[in-house]
């Protein structure tokens, strides 16, 4: 499905922030920051994974992008080779380290994994495999190694892309219900999420170990 709306200026020519989306960060001057471009109703569940990460790891840089309608989200988003929104450009000036929460299709819980940075994807890969999720390679036009892609606006130009079916988003909520009302209360946050929370942070703090900081 093609998008709407061609970059960030040809969404705001048309859309009222704080009405139909809102952008949300915390710039910590870290080299790491966290992202969700299509967070809120766009891509359910991608917001909570960062709020879950940067509750556990306060001192991190994160970014969500959220879609506020009540309907038509999927109208907002901006994919992420055409993702140009000026906060997320100024926090990604000198972060070294980036990784990318998206929602995909699928009803088995899955993750496909792409970006440039091997090194870090590869630690995450078995981090994640260690606690029992399923972890491939992105396909096609998932994959995320193009240079302007958003996740590799990074000083190293290159980051981790995570894409997460619907199945494993919906995986991450009580009831399996990801709606707006239950998904929002951390109180409805899964054993399921946590433990995919755990083992990014494992593998980001495995990865920075020993370097610079």
């Amino acid at each position: 499905m093609s998008d709407v709306y061609k970059n960030y200026q040809a969404l705001t020519s048309d859309k009222v922030e704080g009405n139909h989306y809102q952008v949300r960060y915390q710039d910590h001057q870290s080299l790491l920051c966290l992202s969700a471009p299509h967070g809120g109703g766009i891509e359910a569940g991608t917001t909570e994974l960062v709020e879950a990460i940067s509750m556990s790891r306060p001192a991190w840089s994160w970014y969500v992008f959220e879609g506020l309608q009540s309907s038509g989200n999927r109208d907002l988003h901006i994919t992420s080779t055409n993702f140009d929104e000026p906060r997320q450009l100024r926090l990604l000036e000198n972060v070294h380290w980036h990784i990318t929460f998206h929602g995909m299709r699928g009803t088995k819980a899955e993750t496909y994994i792409g970006g440039r940075d091997v090194e870090l994807k590869e630690t995450i890969r078995q981090k994640l495999t260690e606690k029992g999720f399923i972890v491939k390679d992105a396909r096609k036009g998932f994959a995320g190694m193009e240079s302007r892609n958003i996740t590799n606006a990074t000083v190293q130009g290159m980051g981790v892309q995570l894409e997460l079916t619907a199945e494993q988003r919906k995986r991450f909520f009580r009831h399996h219900n990801w709606a707006k009302s239950n998904r929002r209360h951390p109180s409805n946050w899964t054993k399921s999420l946590h433990d995919y929370k755990n083992a990014l942070v494992e593998a980001i703090e495995e990865h920075m170990k020993g370097r610079p900081s």
